[in-house]
């Protein structure tokens, strides 16, 4: 009977030990399975994180050169409004000068004109002078021929200075009236040409200023991306351990949510 149960004994160690060997060779195989997954769980997030970081670079560097090139066609644009108002600004200058001169030719029209009628005017007394003296004397001739003499004579003679005399004062009164007349006509001229010459004045552009320059752009700051962990190797199980089917499998799960979520965070 002992005989017995000293076989079944080493039966029963015998199977034992074939299951711890095969409990240790299950634990072997998931040892290095977990740690090989978690070292491609690890190069696979690094390498989303470097795409991460090319894409974010390619991004950032279009952004970049949009904002040099707004900033240049900026540039261009107020180039080209300043240009116009420059030019605009020239022709304002000279539509200025010609004015001016426009308004000095002009004057100058209006002074000839009236100098020309006070010349006629006293070219025109002038002979009606001439002609008041030819009658004078064409009235004393005629009566001295009519043979008056003596105080009846006298009395001719005088009457005949008298209405000559009236008439030279008529006629220096006229000339004095042109003469004034002319001199108020070459002060109206005068103000006539302050009034233009204010106009053109104020009809003036005024020099144009260049805008200030916009700020250069600033490269845009590039985001800080984080590599993920390294994979540490687990610990080699001990023979003999007894292991829950699942714990190898949850420490591969926790390995690859860290290395992906190193790469969800932007």
């Amino acid at each position: 009977m002992a005989f017995f149960e000293s076989i079944g004994r080493e039966q029963q160690r015998q199977a034992q030990n074939a299951a711890t060997r095969r409990q240790d060779t299950y634990n072997r195989d998931q040892w290095r399975f977990q740690n090989k997954e978690g070292r491609r769980n690890r190069k696979f997030a690094k390498r989303g994180v470097e795409i991460q970081r090319q894409n974010t670079e390619a991004e950032y560097s279009w952004r970049d050169d949009l904002a040099r090139s707004e900033y240049n066609y900026n540039l261009q644009i107020a180039d080209f409004e300043y240009g116009n108002a420059m030019r605009q600004y020239a022709k304002s200058e000279q539509n200025y000068r010609d004015q001016l001169k426009f308004n000095n030719i002009a004057a100058a029209f209006a002074y000839e004109a009236e100098d020309r009628k006070l010349h006629e005017i006293k070219i025109g007394k002038a002979f009606e002078a001439q002609d008041q003296l030819v009658s004078s004397l064409q009235a004393e001739g005629l009566n001295r021929a009519r043979g008056q003499a003596g105080r009846s004579a006298e009395k001719t003679l005088q009457a005949e200075v008298a209405q000559y005399g009236r008439n030279l004062a008529v006629l220096a009164e006229s000339v004095y009236s042109a003469e004034r007349n002319y001199n108020l006509s070459r002060r109206k001229i005068d103000v006539d040409k302050m009034g233009a010459d204010l106009a053109a004045e104020a009809a003036r552009m005024i020099m144009p200023s260049r805008a200030p320059v916009p700020p250069e752009p600033k490269p845009l700051p590039r985001p800080v991306l984080q590599d993920p962990l390294k994979w540490k190797r687990t610990p080699k199980p001990p023979k003999g351990l007894q292991m829950p089917g699942t714990l190898g499998w949850d420490l591969l799960g926790d390995a690859a949510d860290v290395a992906i979520g190193a790469i969800k965070w932007h």
